[in-house]
């Protein structure tokens, strides 16, 4: 099934979007500020007045002591405090300026009469109207809520409550405050929010253009970037600055663009490598095939010996390139069991038996023997062989390999050691790699570079420890550890 790619663009550029999120943002701010500042001004204001006249009845009812003080009362300028003793029926008032201002005639007295019947410390809130005359009544009880002031005709809020004096009568307290007409004002606000608006609109406008250009400036250079990286050009340089996470991408576009001209290099590298290692054994299979063909005295078990060599070459590199690959994809998966370790080096050194024929020595150093390690059997011996193989090709003028295994602690340490060349110290954290090779001029110049790899792949599967020891001119040795187990049984 073909693969659909989405639309490039088809999402609009983030330019764009980035605009069009600053230009909602400013209208939705806008658009509140008109509901805060027009639309709800006229209940706000009502609101706080209703509790400037609670606030200051509540204050007042409990500092008096006598009715007669009623000038050493705390009061707001807007509001007036009255106060009526019922036993002698007089009457005290404060500022009366703000009665006279109303413009309306209250009733006292008829109003004081409505709390001769209530308890001690009921309040009530009276909202009255340009007339004089009660709109509605409130009795205040914990937890009730009252939004009478909402209506347009109160014109003052009277706050009533009754208590009792030192000398055990009782007193009518009363806080008359006036509402102001707040439609002068909400048009002056009006008019000036339009003037605000639109100056807030035009910055906000700039501001989200200017914004969105420098956002996206970055992102779009980086883009410009990732388009020549994706043409092979790996020396681009992701050097976009401005912001935290962008420079976070950079930096790690800078990371992935050195991994594939990393991997370019290995892959013409693998390519030259496999090319070297392939064209030799085809030519001495060609040459000798010819020799047999055009000269029967030649067709002798010494020929055809070197064309079987030279063809199990070439299956050994195959095999070991099918290897590496689906053990780094994964799809290989280990069958873990109990391995006797001297089954398992004895095995392996058997099947180099011919290898003496040619001068060359393994040696085995077992210091303890049956020991059991949990491997997968077929993994662990061919890191063995690899090793082994890899000792072989570089073991030095006296072509001796020794191979040792002994216990360490909880696991077993092998170790495959030669006495050649050895490794530059500036290669031996590299020589695990994928198809790498180091300075002709020494170690692993035949091969492509497989071997090793697969060994360090094999051993990641088993979480194994492993490492090399080497100098040059005297030799390196190959090591790696696995979970011992005490008997023949598999561990749980």
């Amino acid at each position: 099934m073909n693969k659909q790619h989405n639309n490039p663009g088809k999402s609009g550029p983030l330019q764009r979007r980035l605009f069009y999120y600053f230009l909602i943002f400013t209208v939705v701010f806008i658009a509140l500020l008109w509901v805060l500042q027009v639309f709800t001004l006229n209940y706000s204001y009502k609101s706080s007045r209703l509790n400037e006249i609670m606030k200051t009845g509540r204050q007042v009812s409990q500092i008096l002591e006598e009715p007669k003080d009623i000038d050493e009362l705390p009061a707001d300028r807007d509001s007036s405090i009255v106060i009526y003793d019922e036993a002698s029926g007089s009457m005290y008032t404060s500022n009366t300026h703000v009665l006279d201002d109303l413009h309306i005639r209250f009733d006292l007295k008829e109003l004081f009469s409505a709390l001769q019947n209530s308890q001690e410390g009921q309040e009530i809130i009276l909202y009255m109207n340009s007339k004089g005359m009660e709109i509605s009544r409130y009795n205040v009880i914990k937890g009730r809520s009252d939004r009478s002031y909402y209506d347009a005709d109160v014109k003052a809020i009277i706050y009533m409550t009754r208590a009792e004096s030192e000398d055990g009568g009782y007193y009518g307290l009363m806080v008359i405050g006036s509402i102001v007409p707040v439609e002068a004002t909400v048009s002056t606000i009006r008019s000036q929010l339009v003037m605000i608006s639109i100056i807030l609109l035009i910055v906000s406008l700039i501001l989200a253009i200017l914004a969105a250009r420098s956002i996206s400036r970055p992102i779009r250079q980086i883009n410009k970037q990732a388009s020549l990286l994706a043409k092979g050009q790996y020396d681009t340089d992701f050097n976009a600055r401005g912001y935290k996470e962008i420079e976070e991408l950079s930096s790690t576009l800078d990371d992935m663009a050195h991994q594939l001209d990393r991997a370019d290099q290995m892959q013409k590298q693998l390519i030259a490598n496999v090319s070297h290692d392939l064209r030799t054994p085809l030519t001495m299979i060609s040459g000798y095939g010819e020799l047999i063909r055009d000269i029967p005295d030649e067709n002798t078990p010494e020929n055809v010996q070197i064309i079987i060599d030279e063809a199990n070459r070439l299956t050994s590199l195959v095999n070991n390139m099918l290897d590496i690959s689906k053990l780094q994809a994964g799809s290989e998966q280990l069958n873990l069991s109990v391995v006797n370790c001297d089954d398992l080096v004895y095995g392996v050194v058997n099947s180099y038996q011919m290898m003496e024929a040619r001068g060359y020595r393994i040696t085995v150093e077992a210091i303890k023997e049956n020991c059991y390690i949990e491997a997968d059997p077929i993994r662990i011996q061919q890191v063995l062989n690899n090793l082994i193989n890899n000792a072989l090709n570089h073991c030095g003028e006296d072509k001796e390999v020794i191979i040792r295994y002994q216990p360490e602690g909880k696991l077993m340490r092998f170790d495959v050691i030669d006495h050649g060349e050895g490794i530059a110290e500036q290669d031996l954290d590299k020589i695990w790699q994928r198809y790498y090779k180091a300075d002709n001029s020494r170690r692993f110049v035949a091969g492509s570079g497989i071997g090793l790899s697969i060994v360090s792949t094999i051993l990641d599967m088993h979480k194994a420890d492993y490492g090399v020891n080497s100098k040059i001119n005297e030799g390196s040795d190959f090591y790696f550890k696995v979970k011992m187990v005490e008997n023949e049984e598999p561990a749980e």
